[in-house]
């Protein structure tokens, strides 16, 4: 025989299961490679100020949230039973982070871990949080580990889908629309993947590319971001404002405040510095 059939647990098949939610025919993708310099000097800046220095993924978070509480339309998500569905608000600035977890004979399994009111926290509140979700043993992770170790497939299905089918459930297991994802640890430079969320920021490895200033092509510290959405839920042109904003937080963190249209989550004009986007 030239193959081997492996033997997987009930664990594996069941986070197996989570990929039949993710539906990639209604999903759209941004990239851009941004200067990442102020980024760095920005958290060298904290570090001498206050001997903390942020994790990038806690930057990118503070300005996902900053990216719900402007623009509350990119904060919902259409859930959907049989032939009905509808589509929710969510009222919390929640950002969701993807937190590796080891289980025996199901390596690397993502943990949901989500970030109460993000909107409200300093990047040194969010790091701690981050840390936090690493190195403890949350409830949630509690009670995932018991549906992928102790419910056979068929059944483990049926549970972690029912998080799809009620927003109440959705809130308290997977958090908000948004999610925060990144491959950069293991020095991938961009990733696009479909997620269960409608809202995904990923970045990949902050370093040294050739980057265009002005006229020249110098070595600057970059970094991709992507954004991944839901067509059903944003159009294009304000998906690309959006995706526009989030990379100017970044890339010139921190932004000063500037008002936006909150009640139709739209850009009020000097936010945006380029022409109107096209699809």
């Amino acid at each position: 025989m030239s193959f081997t059939k492996l033997t997987t647990n009930w664990a594996a098949r069941n986070f197996w299961s989570l990929n039949d939610q993710m539906k990639s025919e209604y999903n759209v993708t941004f990239v851009r490679e941004i200067d990442a310099t102020y980024l760095e000097h920005h958290r060298l800046e904290m570090l001498r100020n206050s001997a903390f220095k942020p994790s990038y993924t806690a930057l990118i978070v503070e300005a996902a949230a900053r990216i719900l509480r402007e623009y509350p339309l990119a904060n919902r998500r259409i859930f959907k039973f049989g032939p009905f569905s509808k589509m929710i608000q969510f009222k919390e600035t929640d950002v969701t982070v993807a937190v590796e977890k080891d289980l025996p004979d199901a390596e690397a399994v993502v943990l949901a871990h989500t970030i109460r009111r993000c909107g409200d926290l300093s990047s040194s509140e969010i790091t701690a949080d981050l840390k936090s979700a690493l190195q403890g043993e949350s409830d949630r992770w509690t009670q995932f580990q018991r549906v992928l170790n102790f419910l056979p497939p068929f059944i483990g299905r049926w549970v972690l889908n029912i998080a799809s089918w009620l927003p109440s459930q959705w809130v308290a297991q997977r958090g908000g629309a948004c999610f925060v994802n990144s491959p950069a640890k293991y020095g991938v430079d961009l990733v696009v993947a479909d997620m269960l969320w409608p809202l995904t920021f990923s970045f990949g490895e902050v370093k040294k590319r050739p980057f265009v200033v002005g006229d020249k092509v110098e070595a600057r510290l970059t970094v991709s971001l992507v954004m991944i959405f839901d067509r059903r839920v944003m159009q294009g042109a304000i998906a690309a404002r959006i995706f526009n904003r989030f990379c100017k937080l970044v890339e010139r963190s921190p932004v000063a405040n500037t008002s936006a249209n909150l009640s139709l989550g739209l850009p009020t004009g000097h936010e945006i510095e380029e022409g109107p986007a096209r699809t």
